[in-house]
C-alpha cells in the first residue's frame, strides 16, 4: 500500500527516537561495566568482578535487539539517505559499545586472576586512564544524541592522550619486569595483568574514535578528516 513521504519520515522518526533511547541504555551500561571492572581491578573487589562479567549477557542482548530494530525500519519505511547514515552509524556504533563491554569483562577477569594484592604506583595510572576513557565514552553518547558531528575531532585528539599514557605505562611494566628475577612469578603476574588491562582502556579509546567519525558522518554526510 503506498504511503506518502511525510507519514514515511513520521513513523521514521518514531522509530529513531526508540533506537537512540536504546542506545543511550546501552551506553550508560558500557560506562558503569567499564568503571566497575577498573575498580575491581584494582580494589581486588570479587563482587564487581562477577557483577561486570554476569551483566554482559544483558549488553550483548541490547546490542542484539537494537540491531533487529534497525533492519526492521528499514524494511518497513522507505528511508532517505540522511535516515540511512542514522541507521548505518547505529550499527556499527553498538558494536562498538558491544566491543567495549567484552572489554571491560577482560579487565574484570584478569582481576580474578590476581586476588587479593597490593595496590601499586601503576594502578594509580590504570585509574588515570579510566577517568580520560570514561570521559571520552560520556562525551560520545552526548556528541551520538544530538547528532554534534563537530564534536568528533576532540573526541579523536582525546584519544591520542589516552594512547600517550598507555605507552607511559607499558615502558614502565616493562622496566619492572625487567628489574626482577624471572622466577618472580607474583610480580610477573601483576605487572602482566595491569599491562593487559591497559591495553584494554587503550582500545576504548580506539572505539569511542570509531563512533566519532561515524556521528561526523552521520552529521556531515563526509568522512571525518583528521589532523
Amino acid at each position: 500500500m503506498y504511503r506518502n513521504k511525510s507519514v514515511e519520515s513520521y513513523l521514521f522518526a518514531s522509530d529513531k527516537e526508540r533506537v537512540v533511547e536504546r542506545v543511550m541504555e546501552m551506553w550508560q551500561k558500557i560506562i558503569s561495566a567499564l568503571r566497575d571492572s577498573v575498580e575491581a581491578f584494582i580494589n581486588c573487589d570479587e563482587t564487581l568482578m562477577g557483577k561486570v562479567i554476569d551483566g554482559d549477557r544483558e549488553i550483548n542482548s541490547m546490542d542484539e535487539e537494537i540491531d533487529l530494530e534497525c533492519l526492521r525500519s528499514i524494511a518497513m519505511r522507505q528511508p532517505v539517505r540522511e535516515e540511512l547514515r542514522f541507521i548505518f552509524a547505529v550499527l556499527k556504533t553498538t558494536t562498538d559499545l558491544e566491543r567495549i563491554g567484552d572489554h571491560a569483562v577482560n579487565i574484570a577477569r584478569q582481576a580474578e586472576s590476581l586476588g587479593k594484592r597490593a595496590n601499586t604506583e601503576e594502578d594509580s595510572i590504570l585509574s588515570d586512564m579510566l577517568d580520560l576513557a570514561s570521559a571520552m565514552l560520556r562525551d560520545t553518547l552526548a556528541a551520538f544524541k544530538t547528532s554534534d558531528g563537530g564534536a568528533s575531532e576532540e573526541i579523536c585528539r582525546r584519544d591520542d592522550q589516552l594512547d600517550a599514557m598507555y605507552d607511559k605505562l607499558s615502558s614502565r611494566l616493562i622496566g619492572l619486569a625487567a628489574s626482577h628475577e624471572s622466577n618472580d612469578s607474583g610480580v610477573a603476574r601483576v605487572t602482566f595483568a595491569q599491562f593487559m588491562a591497559a591495553r584494554y582502556l587503550e582500545r576504548v579509546g580506539d572505539h569511542c574514535t570509531n563512533i566519532a567519525e561515524r556521528i561526523y558522518f552521520m552529521d556531515k554526510g563526509k568522512n571525518l578528516v583528521k589532523h
